[in-house]
């Protein structure tokens, strides 16, 4: 008579499926099984490794397929042993892989590991992870963190292990992130329905799809009391190559992208086969009717050369497709490379990720219009983010400090400035004061004048406003009025600022930047007088001043003048990620930093001022979301916070 245990163990099938939810590419996720209950039996058991990779994209599957290949030949090397000391030692080979893969590296850095090694034997369940890999165990809807305290935070690989007895109709979720900062214990418990772990990982899918932000490779175990439905099992490809024992990520059939048929050559294959059959096509006529059996005989020769001359050309024009996406793919693998080089060197060399970056961007581009198109731009987007990372690139959602729309509905918002206590948002052809969190009514400018830029002039305590025809109106104390020079005209230009007594308009199309002194005397501007000595400001979009002049061009240079002439200004370190394009620069004689604002892509670039001005370094950047294209921008030095104004809105971001 078998005893009691015995008759447990039989009663218990342990079923699995997996499961990979989110749609971020930016890591790399896998599962993976290992069944050896049908040459062993119960004794023999299933291994599972699920994981997750980040920042090392060149050699993580190559590091996974190790992880999983050392634990399967060392858990299954002998089936006499105790389940928990080959479950032990089958982890103690793969940390030694772990830390040879360290060696090779000079940062001894291999990317962010998540792993989750599981297995079962009879009804023991063992367990090991490292990094935020969890792993959770739901018993009559109850649900426990059961990897809780086996990592240690000081060694990244596996520690310590977790054991225990499983009972009918447990079930266990392996997770390659923490599944519980996006689904409370109760909701997951929900997700599960006994028996049935294609359906509990479809509840759960539908729970957290649209909450994760990147990417979780997820494995769902259960101890049912008998095996799931066949159809479902036989539908789904994971389950077919779970039995081969090792297995690769497989889409479902039914589901196959039909833009995966794009990338053959269609055009190419029917010319290579269309010779063939127009010399099969000549023959049909005699041979429709063979009047004897030479005749059939020959058809039947020709009917088999027909074949074997469209299977030639078919094997070859495979063979010449096989080998140009062979190449395509080693360049794009090359990139991967130098990519996961890059992010390490840039740790400690900068200059030199930076000239790697380059290449492997350069690599990437060379793929880009061919039929690899998707995954050479997938590589380009990844180029950024690891520039992006290394450039201490901060992206943020500016708060809604004020909405215009509210006051003006057709507001086109230019700029916003801070004249002593008060501020003001000005646009084509209106003044708004803002007083605490409202906006005034919008006051007319100049009637028939379109208003491009304005200016505070701390001298008049005023303020002053450019117009498209080349008029100055100023602003004080609740009036405007237009202003004049000796002469009695202003050039035209695209911006104006102020400095002491003195307007400058900057001018492009005339190369110059335009300077205007104020005299009390006669209560008007000086004639023009070019600041300008050498140099170029044709492509100059924007211009600042703090004793020298600052131009920001539109191919995203930045030039210093003093005195009219071009001072030599080292940048003695350079963003990854170089200003293609500028639209603003902002500084002043208080501040230490120098701001530029692409425009096009709302990326703010922030440089320090070194050696008292003459050189500048770079700090770090800015990424605005969820906003317009950036007008204007406003440093707050007292609360180190930055104003930045869009054509409806004004936004708030603490530095």
């Amino acid at each position: 008579m078998r005893e009691l245990s015995d008759l447990f163990i039989m009663a218990i099938n342990v079923n699995y499926e997996f499961l990979f939810v989110g749609r971020d590419e930016n890591s790399f996720l896998e599962n993976y099984v290992y069944d050896a209950t049908d040459d062993y039996g119960d004794k023999g058991g299933k291994l599972w490794v699920t994981l997750e990779i980040q920042n090392n994209p060149a050699e993580a599957e190559t590091i996974a397929e190790t992880v999983f290949e050392t634990m399967r030949r060392h858990f299954f090397a002998d089936m006499n042993a105790d389940p928990y000391a080959r479950f032990e030692n089958s982890l103690k080979e793969a940390n030694k892989k772990l830390e040879a893969f360290k060696a090779e590296k000079s940062s001894h850095y291999i990317g962010n590991l998540s792993i989750l090694a599981a297995a079962v034997v009879g009804t023991n369940l063992l367990l090991s992870q490292c990094g935020e890999a969890e792993a959770y165990l739901i018993r009559k809807r109850y649900v426990s963190v059961i990897t809780e305290g086996l990592s240690d935070d000081n060694y990244e690989f596996f520690t310590n292990i977790a054991t225990g007895v499983l009972e009918l109709n447990d079930f266990v979720v392996l997770s390659s992130s923490r599944l519980l900062r996006y689904i409370s214990k109760t909701e997951l418990a929900k997700c599960i329905t006994q028996g049935n772990v294609v359906k509990s990982l479809e509840e759960l899918n539908s729970m957290v799809a649209s909450e994760i932000l990147g990417k979780i490779a997820i494995t769902g175990i259960n101890a049912a009391e008998q095996e799931e439905i066949m159809e479902e099992e036989v539908v789904r490809p994971s389950f077919i190559a779970s039995k081969l024992g090792f297995l690769k990520k497989v889409p479902y059939i039914d589901k196959l992208p039909l833009d995966k048929l794009k990338n053959i050559d269609w055009e190419k294959f029917r010319s290579g086969a269309k010779n063939v059959i127009e010399k099969a096509s000549t023959l049909q006529e005699k041979f429709m009717k063979p009047e004897s059996l030479k005749d059939k005989v020959l058809i039947g020769f020709i009917a088999v050369a027909v074949i074997l001359l469209l299977f030639v050309g078919v094997t070859k024009y495979r063979q010449s497709r096989n080998e140009e996406l062979t190449a395509l793919d080693t360049k794009l693998n090359q990139a991967r490379d130098e990519l996961s080089e890059a992010l390490t060197k840039g740790e400690y060399d900068k200059t030199a990720a930076g000239k790697i970056l380059a290449h492997a961007e350069q690599t990437a581009k060379e793929v880009l219009n061919t039929t690899m198109r998707a995954k050479a731009t997938e590589v380009l987007t990844r180029i950024q983010e690891v520039r992006d990372t290394l450039d201490n690139t901060k992206r943020v959602t500016p708060e809604v400090y004020l909405d215009l729309t509210k006051t003006k509905s057709e507001v086109n918002a230019l700029g916003i400035l801070h004249l002593k206590d008060r501020s003001y948002v000005f646009d084509n052809n209106s003044l708004f004061e803002l007083i605490l969190n409202n906006v005034g009514e919008p006051m007319a400018i100049a009637d028939n004048e379109t208003v491009i830029a304005g200016a505070v002039f701390d001298e008049r305590e005023s303020l002053v406003f450019l117009t498209k025809s080349g008029k100055v109106v100023e602003f004080k104390d609740g009036n405007f009025r237009y202003m004049s020079t000796t002469d009695g005209v202003f050039h035209k230009g695209i911006s104006i600022k102020t400095w002491s007594n003195k307007i400058y308009i900057l001018n492009p199309e005339e190369d110059q930047i335009w300077k205007y002194a104020y005299m009390n005397t006669k209560d008007m501007f000086s004639n023009a007088e070019a600041y300008r000595q050498d140099g170029s400001m044709k492509n100059t979009v924007d211009f600042s001043l703090d004793g020298n002049i600052y131009t920001a061009n539109s191919d995203g240079s930045l030039v210093r003048y003093y005195a009219g002439r071009i001072q030599e200004t080292p940048m003695l370190k350079a963003a990854f990620r170089p200003l293609n394009s500028a639209s603003k620069v902002y500084t002043d004689a208080d501040m230490m930093q120098v701001f530029v604002l692409d425009g096009t892509e709302n990326r703010l670039y922030l440089y320090q001022k070194e050696q008292k001005g003459a050189a500048l370094s770079y700090g770090r950047q800015y990424q605005f979301d969820g906003v317009g294209e950036v007008r204007s921008l406003y440093f707050d030095k007292t609360a180190n916070q930055i104003y930045i104004v869009d054509s409806e809105k004004i936004y708030k971001v603490t530095l």
